[in-house]
């Protein structure tokens, strides 16, 4: 009788991706601005596109509060990450494999010390029978 069987391999597609983060110094020139502003009045505001600063006059104090504008942006490149993607193909295949299961019969010869063994086996039970025999009859 012979078998067929059927295996089935699969191979799964893997992929993998490799991020090397760069970090790189930037050093960003900010623009030349200013704004002079003269007032008589105890309080003064000044202006440019990305500060805005605020100076008060009060009990023989001056007090100055200069902030960055809200979304203030000083324009700039920088290179950064790259990616590198590494596939692998994903496949898929049938293997056919002949499965048989066939019955023998081992026979083995016997050895020459068996064959000895076996006789003298022999000799005992045929002698130990005819002992047996002459004695009930007498």
């Amino acid at each position: 009788m012979t078998d067929y069987v059927h295996d089935t391999i699969t191979v799964v597609r893997q992929d993998s991706i490799i991020i090397t983060p760069h970090v790189d110094s930037v050093s960003l020139a900010v623009p030349q601005e200013s704004q002079s502003v003269v007032s008589l009045d105890s309080t003064a505001t000044a202006e440019t596109s990305l500060y805005k600063a605020t100076a008060k006059w009060s009990g023989g104090r001056l007090s100055l509060d200069l902030k960055a504008k809200e979304g203030a942006k000083v324009d700039g490149t920088v290179s950064h990450a790259d990616t590198t993607r590494i596939s692998r193909a994903a496949s898929k295949r049938a293997v056919s494999r002949q499965n048989s299961s066939v019955k023998t019969k081992y026979v083995y010869k016997m050895r020459w010390w068996q064959k000895i063994l076996m006789w003298i086996g022999v000799a005992c039970i045929v002698g130990g029978a005819i002992s047996i025999g002459l004695c009930l009859r007498r």
